[in-house]
């Protein structure tokens, strides 16, 4: 990782000495602003695209909790997708699939990634998806519990803590808990989703989905006069409340 990010960066220095206007400067020209209510907006254009993408990553991650509940933000990153106050679980998806696109989410040590891609000429779709599921999910026990089990799954475990079977992962996680056996990074077991509540995980989402705690990234073949109506209608309207800290443990 250090050694291609070296590589961007002389890259980067080299092509600007030589040419202002290359072609690796263009790709990574980037547009940053910070709305009235904190939320960050990085833009990237990309006119010969046929896509729009629209990201949130919420500061939010693995490594803000302790073992016993650090599957607490990766629960809610799936609880997200299980309904809004706009749109029910089948509408969020068949939405996007309708206009050509994919969504894809993931949660890491350092935060919680949503993707949503689309055909450039539906950005609404994406944005629209986004926000609601950043800031009117609903959340019920049905979707709870099935949220649970597709983490099970994803893991490789069942509803005890013990692996079903030794697939990638576990056999990743398990390696890291030995390596940094005597630190805090990981965890010497699996964390079990089970040991996260429902009311944790409505309260973490009520704390940290805020503008503030979030960057919106807008990737592809966009109009900024389209995209800034509805985000002005969407993202915009967001509370203007302060990103809470971070640290263990952001359900405390």
């Amino acid at each position: 990782m250090r050694a291609t990010v070296l590589l961007i960066l002389i890259l980067l220095s080299t092509t600007a000495l030589s040419n202002q206007h290359s072609v690796t400067q263009k790709i990574f020209q980037v547009q940053s602003q910070v709305l009235g209510n904190g939320l960050h907006v990085i833009r990237h254009h990309r006119n010969d695209s046929d896509t729009f993408t629209a990201q949130v990553v919420v500061e939010l991650g693995l490594q803000d909790f302790d073992c016993e509940k650090k599957q607490a933000p990766h629960l809610l990153e799936h609880m997200v997708f299980e309904g809004t106050q706009r749109f029910d679980a089948k509408a969020l998806r068949q939405r996007v699939r309708d206009h050509g696109g994919k969504t894809r989410a993931f949660t890491v040590e350092e935060y919680t990634h949503y993707t949503l891609s689309v055909h450039s000429d539906y950005p609404h779709i994406a944005l629209e998806n986004l926000y609601s599921m950043m800031a009117e999910a609903l959340f019920n026990e049905n979707a709870f519990t099935l949220s649970q089990q597709i983490i099970h799954t994803e893991m490789g475990t069942n509803n005890g803590i013990n692996p079903l079977w030794a697939n990638a992962k576990v056999l990743t996680e398990t390696a890291k808990s030995k390596l940094y056996s005597d630190s805090e990074l990981y965890c010497s077991y699996l964390p079990n989703p089970n040991a996260v509540t429902l009311e944790e995980t409505v309260e973490l989402y009520n704390k940290h989905y805020l503008a503030s705690n979030m960057t919106l990234i807008l990737l592809g073949h966009f109009d900024d006069h389209t995209v800034d109506a509805i985000i002005n209608r969407t993202f915009a309207t967001m509370a203007n409340r302060p990103a809470p800290q971070r640290g263990c443990c952001a359900h405390a």
